[in-house]
């Protein structure tokens, strides 16, 4: 039983109870145990056709789905189509992959596009890779999140993707909860200074009490208050570790896609060190 299995049984009692904190070991260890344990194994992933469409069909659908998203209030702003250009200047996407950007977000936000044939195909392209499935969901949450906020409407267009892929709502609220907190830290220092524009979905209001932002902080890294320091440690290795670029490489997400979820360690990082600092840890 590797880390996130051993978080699942050592505090189940901790959220039968409601106390935050377990979403890594319910959900990300309940998609990623079997998933990341079978990467390795996976002969495919050597096959360099076998990676091209993996990423190919990340690519193609993560920005169909963002199309989709945009419409799913009932109708794409001028605002949501400025927000779509600027994540993908963000990414650094070239002329020619812009361009299919564009043509996939056109596709999803299309009235006639079919979100049942498009999750189809990707879920028979990734073959029972229920780590990239979980990894689709928390793309598609940040470039949700690109125009500074999260609305209702796209909460529930996730929940549908995620839902129709498997995945289960509770699983999915833990999921979009750790990641708004995570969230709560982009563009910060380690002090809690700013960086800069804030670009995610959870920037922090003015009047949050310090121990509000701790509370957060322990959500970010999917673990409770009562933890013990070694258990924040393995946890905080385990998320950075997941969120490494090669370890981005080999699942097949794709180049231009992976900063995205750098991003996410420096804020998980952010995290980290305010947990460190509240409780003297070394």
């Amino acid at each position: 039983m590797n880390l996130f299995g051993k978080l699942i049984a050592g505090l189940l009692g901790y959220l039968i109870l409601g106390i935050p904190g377990l979403i890594l070991g319910l959900l990300i260890g309940h998609l990623f145990d079997k998933g990341l344990a079978g990467i390795a194994a996976d002969p495919r992933l050597s096959d360099p056709v076998y990676r091209a469409k993996i990423e190919a069909s990340f690519f193609r659908l993560s920005f169909q789905m963002l199309g989709a998203m945009a419409k799913a209030d009932g109708r794409v702003s001028e605002m949501e189509l400025q927000a779509a250009r600027a994540l993908m200047q963000r990414m650094n996407l070239d002329e020619q992959r812009t361009a299919e950007a564009m043509t996939a977000f056109n596709a999803g936000k299309s009235p006639d596009f079919d979100l049942d044939a498009a999750l189809n195909e990707f879920s028979e392209v990734v073959d029972k890779r229920k780590d990239l499935v979980a990894f689709l969901i928390q793309t598609l949450a940040v470039m949700a999140a690109a125009d500074g906020h999260l609305d209702e409407a796209e909460n529930e267009f996730l929940m549908q993707v995620g839902t129709r892929l498997g995945v289960s709502r509770a699983q999915l609220q833990m999921l979009l909860r750790m990641m708004a907190a995570q969230s709560g830290f982009h563009g910060q220092t380690r002090g809690g200074g700013q960086q800069g524009g804030y670009q995610g979905g959870g920037q922090q209001p003015p009047h949050v009490s310090e121990a509000e932002r701790l509370e957060q902080a322990y959500w970010a890294l999917g673990v409770s208050q009562n933890d013990s320091d070694a258990t924040i440690k393995k946890a905080y290795r385990k998320l950075m570790s997941e969120h490494h670029p090669d370890k981005l490489a080999a699942r097949g997400i794709p180049e231009s896609m992976r900063a995205l979820h750098t991003e996410k360690a420096k804020e998980i990082s952010t995290a980290y060190e305010l947990i460190k600092a509240n409780r003297g840890m070394k």
